[in-house]
């Protein structure tokens, strides 16, 4: 048990990635809130550089950056939990790579790494993927683009390995208003509203309701593929299409470019807890978008009784971030596996969670979905590193045809086919 307990150490992770410790990186934190230009001006470094990585939180995102960095003629692959795509073909790799974060090739080396949302960090079940980012990527200069809550945090792990973090900070570059009472009646609906859902019952309800109204909405949601995602966000952005309201999940407060004039939500409660204030503070923010012609924004809510829980909880002062998320490595999983070779994997993932020890900046993030995944492909005879590299996919698997997609591709791997073809079939 002693030798599990000093594997299952996590108090120096910046240990685990000897690639970026052999570069001086310089660390350039965009700091601002939404609206503010801080991607933009990590995106334009990106593109500059012979080489680049870009690191975002959602599979739209980083089809969004794949598209437009292709678009603006810099020759960008895409790489996400579900999909692959090039800008030529898989014999000719680009120098640019967009990603969602979980993806990062810590072995990969690059001029210039971006990372998204970095205050993710701090999220109990992905959080580890964004440290891993920050103090794995093996770039020149590492872009970080986030809320101010996160700069203490960035700069604390960052500086047992002597990088210094230069802050670049950024004011929104419009007006954000929140109205003094909410809609109370989906006629009071009009051009540019985004209607915000925390569940797919909600969005569901919602749409319908619209449809009652006669009002087709753009709706985007987890579950949608990311082709039909964009297509969705491009209805809505499109002043010539009449589809002008927009139906979507919280996932639109993580950078999608939505010409958004007014956020509606329709609900302040995830489940029965109350959305914490940076995560209303950043679905709020996406009303309003600079040198569009809805510049300015308007928050509101659906129920007229919400409006003074939402100003009250705008209200609150951000606190900044205390610790980041922690996962097992495969390494470490590895060792475990020479110490217990009868375990399955989903074993070793609940012992090291048991014996696993912290220091004070860092927090374990539970492993449920990861666990999930691994239960799913456990009869399915797999090599270690490749069992660890599925089960850290960032996959939904409450969507059955992605569940059922992911076991397929397992199979697949041992049979030696080629994973992605015809995999709807």
């Amino acid at each position: 048990m002693d030798d599990l307990r000093l594997i299952s150490d996590l108090k120096h992770p910046h240990n685990w990635y000897p690639d970026a410790r052999v570069i001086q990186r310089k660390i350039f934190f965009h700091a601002g809130p939404t609206n503010s230009g801080k991607t933009f001006s990590a995106l334009k470094r990106f593109r500059e550089a012979k080489t680049g990585v870009y690191c975002g939180p959602l599979k739209l995102l980083a089809a969004e950056v794949f598209t437009r960095t292709n678009e603006l003629g810099v020759a960008c692959d895409m790489v996400t939990g579900e999909e692959r795509r090039y800008a030529v073909d898989n014999l000719h790799p680009s120098a640019h790579l967009s990603s969602t974060v979980e993806m990062l090739s810590t072995t990969m080396r690059v001029d210039v790494a971006v990372i998204d949302e970095i205050q993710m960090l701090r999220d109990e079940q992905r959080g580890w993927a964004w440290t891993r980012a920050l103090l794995g990527a093996a770039a020149d200069e590492v872009h970080l683009c986030g809320e101010f809550a996160a700069i203490d945090i960035v700069k604390k792990l960052v500086a047992p390995i002597g990088e210094h973090v230069e802050v670049i900070e950024y004011e929104r570059k419009s007006k954000l208003t929140i109205a003094n009472e909410g809609l109370g009646k989906y006629d009071k609906i009009e051009n540019g509203d985004c209607i915000v859902c925390f569940s797919k019952k909600s969005i569901y309800y919602t749409t319908k309701k619209l449809d009652e109204y006669g009002i087709k909405p753009a709706v985007i949601y987890g579950d949608l593929p990311p082709s039909t995602k964009l297509g969705q966000a491009a209805k809505f952005n499109d002043p010539e299409d009449p589809c002008n309201v927009l139906v979507a999940t919280d996932a639109i407060g993580m950078g999608l470019n939505l010409n958004i004039r007014r956020i509606i939500f329709n609900s302040l409660a995830r489940q029965t807890e109350l959305i914490p204030n940076y995560q209303a503070l950043q679905i709020a923010g996406r009303a309003g978008r600079y040198g569009t012609a809805y510049a300015d924004g308007i928050a509101t809510t659906m129920r007229k009784e919400d409006i003074g829980t939402l100003k009250e909880i705008l209200a609150e002062p951000i606190q900044p971030i205390k610790a980041a998320g922690l996962a097992p490595t495969f390494d470490q999983i590895e060792t475990f596996s020479f110490h217990l070779p009868q375990a399955s994997f989903v074993r070793l993932l609940d012992m090291f969670m048991a014996v696993c020890s912290l220091s004070d900046h860092f927090f374990i993030c539970t492993v449920q979905e990861m666990r999930a995944l691994a239960e799913m492909i456990e009869p399915i005879n797999l090599p270690l590193k490749v069992r660890y590299t599925f089960c850290v996919s960032p996959l939904n698997i409450d969507h059955k045809l992605t569940a059922t997609a992911f076991v397929r591709m397992a199979r697949r791997y041992v049979n030696h086919n080629i994973l992605l073809e015809d995999i709807e079939n």
